[in-house]
């Protein structure tokens, strides 16, 4: 009886195409809400840093090599690639045995000078920097800088996360250069240096190289003055950081 009640009254205030018009209204903002691009799988930088860990580097993994065992993290690196910034040269040793597929891509695109003019779109303080994405050229889309990419196959292409790979169990120490992506195995363009060792960071990320020269100019972009976005810590650089060239070349075997 209560429930014949109720319905009545449903049907008395709220007629059937209300009732439809609200569900549309509702079902269409969630599907906006989710259709949007994401600004990349969202690791983020601590909301406080600890005075202890300011201008510092971790000491611990989460799985830390023994002595014996060294020498099965240190890789091989088979490129060298120099970025020229606003801000200074950083040198890159690339990591092609470890991540064939990341490297392979990453000197594609620097041989078509695809990353000139290219921004530093992310500095997250005492966690990452990120670049990479080729709508930072254009400033009439900074809403969408962190969304972009291009892969030089065309394509995404999936993630090289081996177990037994030397950078794989090193894990993502400072000086660190690894793929940014916005899902599993949808790599483009879009890479990030680490600041800092962060142990608490995923293995979802492809490491494919490390800073061999250059920290300081990788340091100092994690100092700028920011737009805050993600967080208090993680935002947009105030003055633009650009990417003036890149260019790589390949050696014999050097590893560090």
């Amino acid at each position: 009886m209560e429930i014949a009640i109720l319905d009545a009254v449903m049907r008395i205030t709220f007629p059937s195409f209300i009732v439809t018009a609200l569900f549309f209204a509702w079902a269409g903002t969630a599907c906006q809400k989710y259709s949007q691009p994401e600004r990349l799988r969202r690791f983020t930088a601590p909301q406080q840093i600890p005075a202890s860990q300011k201008n510092t580097v971790s000491k611990t993994l989460e799985n830390p090599p023994d002595s014996a065992s060294v020498a099965d993290t240190i890789p091989t690196v088979t490129h060298r690639a120099v970025v020229r910034t606003t801000l200074g040269e950083i040198t890159i040793g690339l990591y092609g045995k470890d991540a064939p597929r990341a490297v392979e891509n990453f000197v594609k695109l620097s041989e078509r000078k695809f990353f000139r003019g290219i921004l530093f779109h992310r500095v997250a303080r005492n966690f990452v920097i990120q670049t990479g994405d080729p709508k930072t050229k254009d400033k009439r889309k900074k809403d969408e800088w962190g969304t972009g990419g291009e892969s030089a196959f065309g394509e995404p292409f999936p993630d090289e996360i081996f177990t037994d790979a030397p950078s794989v169990k090193r894990g993502y120490r400072r000086g660190t250069v690894a793929m940014a992506n916005r899902s599993p195995d949808a790599n483009t363009s879009q890479f990030f240096f680490c600041l800092r060792d962060i142990s608490e960071l995923p293995q979802q990320f492809t490491i494919f190289g490390e800073v061999l020269r250059g920290q300081n100019i990788v340091d100092s972009i994690g100092n700028v003055e920011i737009i805050p976005q993600l967080n208090g810590n993680d935002g947009r650089p105030v003055k633009s950081i650009v990417i003036k060239s890149v260019a790589v070349a390949k050696v014999r075997a050097l590893t560090r």
